[in-house]
């Protein structure tokens, strides 16, 4: 992962370790920023990395063996500032940067669940995240009722998410 520097027109290689010794070694699913200055990467096969003041940070959410059925994969940065990571498996989990981890939802007010789906993309629109789920449907989550809805929409699922982001 590299960090630009638009004033002098370079490129940083990010190769610190957190205190832990982890690197940013793998494949790289979304790289965003937050209103806090931290830079949010999201590695399927490792985890969360927050890096922020030339320190590096890693989230573990998942059993590491289960990677492959349980990973994180998109990030959504709200307006508010809230952090939230859609996961294959797992469902969603929202920063809580009070406690510096991560709180996973795993179903809504009325128990429907959000476990199980693979999420692919994740993105604001109101009070609502908006999700697309590997399974051809459409996840909405009202993030201040916790409401789920669903749509089974399988053809429509990608052009729905890149308009709801424009």
């Amino acid at each position: 992962v590299y960090l630009y520097h638009p004033a002098s027109d370079v490129f940083t290689h990010i190769n610190q370790k957190t205190k832990e010794g982890k690197t940013m070694d793998n494949w790289v699913s979304a790289i965003v920023g937050d209103t806090q200055g931290n830079i949010w990467v999201i590695i399927p096969d490792q985890g969360i990395f927050r890096y922020k003041d030339n320190e590096l940070y890693f989230y573990e959410i998942s059993n590491r063996r289960q990677f492959k059925q349980e990973s994180p994969n998109c990030i959504c940065v709200r307006e508010n500032g809230e952090v939230w990571i859609g996961f294959w498996g797992l469902g969603i989990c929202r920063y809580n940067p009070q406690n510096d981890s991560f709180e996973q939802i795993v179903e809504d007010r009325d128990g429907r669940p959000l476990v199980g789906k693979n999420i692919n993309s994740i993105c604001e629109y109101g009070d609502w995240l908006i999700m697309a789920a590997n399974e051809g449907e459409l996840i909405k989550y009202n993030t201040n009722s916790i409401f789920v809805d669903y749509a089974h929409t399988p053809d429509a699922v990608e052009n729905v998410l890149k308009s709801a982001q424009e």
